[in-house]
């Protein structure tokens, strides 16, 4: 009987931890993601500032 507890308990530990394991990735996507975003509308706000002054010099 014991043999059996420590081999279920055993099994739900794995389980629990792959949970928490796709959880923390999950996370760690979506703040990589959040990053990725960032520099983009950086990089796009430096385009756009850019071009902007770029059409001004033209008038």
């Amino acid at each position: 009987m014991n043999k059996f507890l420590n081999k279920y308990f055993t099994k739900i530990k794995i389980k629990n931890n792959k949970k928490i394991f796709i959880l923390q990735a999950l996370k760690h996507i979506s703040y990589i993601l959040l990053i990725i975003k960032y520099e983009l509308t950086k990089y796009n706000l430096k385009k756009i500032k850019y071009n902007f002054n770029k059409k001004f010099k033209r008038l």
